[in-house]
């Protein structure tokens, strides 16, 4: 019949449309039989798949919003930040971490750390001492690294810490890095100021009798 015809024709166009992308194709039931059920079905078919793509795009609208405040936070950090997959390969590194431990993470991103340190021959001393602790049974640690760079010996206060569901293996970690070479440096000038003092006092104490000694003499002197 015409009307059968019409609803092959209807589901012919609608399946084409889907084909192409467009989930908004509705047709309209001309039959209450088979064919009437067969488009009423393709229609809740193309509307549950018009949802889920809607909630998809949703879900990676929120997805890159939450990426790109995460990236605005580490790059306000004067910390340096790096993440690890269990692999040692680096997935993520803030713009402190370049400026911290002279090197330029960015190029490097998605590549194992012995290729970063192979490039950058001071980090592989950082690793060695930090590989330890990340392979360690830990979930969180510290530690405090002596590190020669490029401009000279630095004093780098090391955290870590394991997250699972980091990477493809699932588990990975995450390295937060302080310079505390001016904190360091200025403890010790604190130090050597007060031990300065201290003997500077103690030289002082002596040096009062032998002065009124001094001046008793003078005086003796004087009058003879």
């Amino acid at each position: 019949s015409s009307d059968v015809c019409s609803s092959d024709l209807l589901l012919a166009i609608g399946t084409r449309s889907i084909a192409e992308g467009d989930y908004e194709k509705r047709l309209p039931v001309k039959d209450r039989g088979e064919l009437g059920f067969l488009v009423e079905s393709f229609n809740t078919m193309t509307t549950k798949i018009a949802q889920s793509r809607d909630a998809a795009e949703r879900s990676q609208r929120e997805l890159q919003s939450q990426h790109t405040y995460l990236e605005t936070l580490l790059a306000s950090l004067s910390s340096a930040v790096l993440s690890l997959d269990a692999k040692g390969t680096v997935l993520t590194a803030n713009q402190a971490a370049t400026t911290i431990l002279h090197a330029d993470f960015s190029e490097y991103l998605g590549w194992p750390i012995a290729v970063l340190t192979g490039a950058y021959p001071h980090i592989a001393e950082l690793m060695d001492a930090l590989i330890p602790h990340i392979e360690g049974d830990k979930k969180t640690w510290t530690l405090e690294v002596g590190l020669h760079g490029p401009g000279g010996r630095q004093e780098l206060f090391c955290r870590g810490t394991t997250i699972e569901g980091l990477g493809d293996e699932g588990r990975g970690h995450v390295l937060v890095i302080d310079d505390v070479t001016a904190l360091i440096q200025a403890q010790r000038n604190s130090a050597w100021s007060e031990v300065a003092r201290r003997l500077a006092h103690e030289i002082k104490n002596p040096l009062t009798p032998i002065q009124l000694s001094a001046e008793r003499l003078q005086i003796g002197r004087a009058h003879v």
